[in-house]
């Protein structure tokens, strides 16, 4: 199945999406960054094509819902080769998950990577993962951060929002969860973003920037690796069902 054929929601989303499917070690940053926390019966809410999942094919169990049914038909089709026992994709809604068959089910883990921004409900959706974990189970949130850097990339990518500690903390409150993990990552990725859409108002990631970003990343691994950013392009939280 060819994406780029696929009639899929917003085009400039499809595009980042590409783009960032291409920047491995970006995405292995990311995976780095939560894979510690990551159990054997997992939940990826909003897989998109799949940038997340390519790391975590190894769990025991994997299911992956996401709102846009060309997104899901396209993880149905890249991932044909999993045994179906043990890999679900469904068409869901997090912020309604009544109706949808993983309402009945409980994981271990459930991940949700950059999807919160885009949704209307965000608290929600919140209380919907945490319904479906398990007791002691994990819930794994990175979101963009800093109100301040909202600007023409996040109304291109249809990002209802940016995030800090303050928000995030909000969110999960009577939630029975427990803040683990707190933090802010890629804070070189932070002034990228507040050039290109706050000042230049880009609408679209930069491919030759994100490559040459992409290279560096080993780096600004290793940098924040010893030393968390007090800010970043990035908020991570990760939280245990009580």
């Amino acid at each position: 199945m060819n994406i780029n054929n696929s009639n899929l929601h917003n085009e400039k989303i499809k595009y980042s999406l590409l783009l960032l499917s291409q920047r491995y070690n970006y995405n292995r940053w990311i995976y780095n960054n939560i894979q510690r926390f990551i159990g054997n019966n997992v939940l990826e809410v909003g897989a998109g094509i799949g940038n997340l999942t390519d790391f975590i094919l190894s769990k025991n169990k994997l299911t992956l819902i996401d709102i846009h049914q060309p997104y899901v038909d396209y993880l149905k089709a890249k991932y044909s080769f999993c045994d179906s026992a043990a890999f679900t994709v469904l068409q869901t809604d997090i912020q309604n998950i009544q109706s949808s068959p993983v309402s009945g089910m409980t994981f271990d883990t459930v991940i949700c990577l950059n999807i919160l921004e885009h949704l209307e409900n965000d608290r929600t959706a919140v209380e919907n993962m945490s319904h479906l974990l398990q007791p002691k189970g994990k819930l794994i949130i990175l979101v963009p951060a800093l109100k301040t850097l909202y600007g023409s990339m996040d109304i291109s990518f249809d990002h209802r929002r940016r995030y800090n500690k303050k928000d995030l903390r909000s969110l999960i409150q009577d939630q029975n969860l427990d803040v683990l993990k707190l933090y802010y990552m890629n804070f070189p990725g932070m002034i990228g973003w507040f050039v290109n859409g706050r000042v230049l108002k880009k609408q679209e990631l930069p491919a030759g920037q994100t490559k040459l970003f992409d290279q560096l990343v080993p780096f600004f691994s290793f940098a924040e690796n010893i030393v968390k950013p007090p800010l970043g392009q990035s908020l991570i939280l990760i939280a245990r069902k009580t």
